[in-house]
């Protein structure tokens, strides 16, 4: 085994730390990225503002309400209120005021 003079050591420790630093920076910073899209996520998820319940007394008025509403083709339990805001846009003859006339597009995670 050869060994290094101090020379030839010392500089190679120095840059091994210097890319070790840069490293640790890199995933700090994805650690704090991620961190901040999944607190979105989060409060996305658990938000209270956007999200709205019917309750029926049993199956049957629950699927009379979807037929005659014409909701059905958007789901039975779950529904998407964004198809159902832009059905109700796109079918209206005249601008839907209830939305402010436009309807917002937003990426789903």
């Amino acid at each position: 085994m050869k060994l290094l003079k101090n020379e030839e050591v010392v500089p190679s420790l120095l840059q091994m730390e210097r890319e070790s630093e840069k490293d640790l920076d890199r995933m700090t910073q994805a650690f704090r990225k991620r961190k901040e899209t999944e607190d979105e996520r989060f409060a996305d998820a658990t938000e209270s503002h956007f999200w709205c319940c019917l309750g029926f007394q049993n199956p049957a008025m629950l699927k009379e309400f979807l037929q005659k509403t014409g909701w059905e083709k958007f789901g039975v339990k779950y529904i998407d209120g964004m198809k159902v805001q832009r059905n109700l846009v796109l079918n209206s003859k005249h601008r839907c005021h209830l939305f402010g006339g436009s309807v917002p597009h937003r990426k789903s995670t």
